[in-house]
């Protein structure tokens, strides 16, 4: 992906991978040191590819830090719709999909794109089972709200949720957090930051997490279910000319484990289905049925599927997970005077 800036112009397509905008950084930033400590947190985003104030973008932008996905506690990608308004997640076998404003699916077949795009350092995330092994050394999450086609190309429908990691500092920097939560879970994420020469600085950055008890039982197999273990490292290494900007960025990572089991609900009445013309079941169709509403049966055999607590399963198989990922991407940004171009190259495997 080529991008071309250039300063104080309007967004203009010149080719299919070539794009006209405004230069700026793309860190998230607080206010400038002599701004009033009452106003607005200055925070500068790249919705429109290019830095900017987030109160200057004139789209619905909602933008996570991630010293606030820190103090929350967040785990997975899905808790940031606990941070920001009309966005959902639709969670199921291993794959999160987000919906903004009401769009986006809650289909979970793996050769199924989303219409809400999900960005990882301007780089398309093609497929919504990618997030599961993102979410460290953030640096903020943009929510954008409504189509976004234009910048961001196809199934971009309801929006784009765009991730951006920390890059390297000019100044040694070095942190690490560690906790021992629920059902025997190990939580480490760790980094390291700073200069090699004058001109060069790296960053690696990385996370494990071990959980050793699951927190479904299953009732048909008598076991705990539903644990997870992964890790993840990412590597930067940044070149900064007189007028060039370089940075490399390789990651890799593994996930094993369970997912949260599928328990179906039945969603026919007993009656219709004998009668072989089935009908949705009131309880079904308020959104109230429980494997055990004996008034919704299932249409392959007229039963119920389970009980009413949400913490078991009946499924005579856990759901596992074997993932591994490898991405590498190239940035480079020239400063040419009055204008910037800004070079994107990236490979991902999943």
């Amino acid at each position: 992906m080529i991008r071309f800036c250039r300063n104080g112009a309007s967004n203009i397509t010149i080719a299919a991978m070539l794009l006209v905008c405004g230069t700026g950084t793309a860190v998230a930033q607080d206010a400038a040191a002599g701004d009033n400590e009452q106003g607005i947190q200055d925070i500068i985003v790249t919705a429109q590819k290019r830095g900017q104030s987030g109160q200057d973008v004139g789209i619905t932008l909602s933008v996570v830090t991630g010293d606030a996905l820190a103090q929350r506690g967040a785990t997975s990608v899905t808790e940031i719709t606990t941070m920001v308004p009309n966005v959902q997640a639709n969670y199921g076998a291993g794959q999160v999909a987000f919906n903004v404003r009401g769009i986006g699916t809650n289909e979970f077949s793996a050769n199924l794109d989303s219409p809400v795009a999900l960005n990882l350092d301007e780089v398309y995330l093609s497929k919504t089972f990618m997030s599961g092994l993102l979410l460290f050394d953030i640096d903020r999450v943009e929510a954008l709200k409504g189509p976004q086609g234009t910048l961001f190309g196809r199934n971009a429908t309801g929006g784009a949720i765009n991730f951006f990691t920390r890059k390297p500092t000019d100044t040694l920097s070095v942190g690490a957090t560690a906790s021992y939560d629920n059902y025997e879970t190990i939580r480490t994420e760790a980094y390291v930051s700073g200069p090699l020469t004058d001109t060069i600085s790296a960053r690696v950055s990385g996370m494990w997490v071990d959980q050793g008890k699951g927190w479904y039982r299953n009732t048909t197999l008598g076991r705990r279910e539903t644990f997870e273990k992964k890790w993840a490292l990412r590597g930067q290494l940044q070149w900064k000319g007189d007028a060039t900007t370089a940075l490399l960025t390789i990651s890799t990572g593994r996930q094993t484990g369970e997912l949260i089991p599928y328990e179906g609900v039945g969603v026919f009445t007993p009656a219709s289905l004998a009668a072989g013309t089935p009908v949705f079941c009131p309880e079904y169709l308020a959104g109230q049925a429980t494997g055990a509403t004996a008034n919704c049966v299932r249409g392959t055999d007229g039963g119920y599927p389970g009980d009413n607590d949400p913490y078991t399963s009946t499924n005579n198989r856990p759901h596992t997970v074997r993932n591994k990922s490898f991405g590498t991407t190239l940035r480079i940004e020239h400063d040419l005077g009055s204008s910037t171009l800004t070079s994107v190259t990236a490979y991902q495997t999943f």
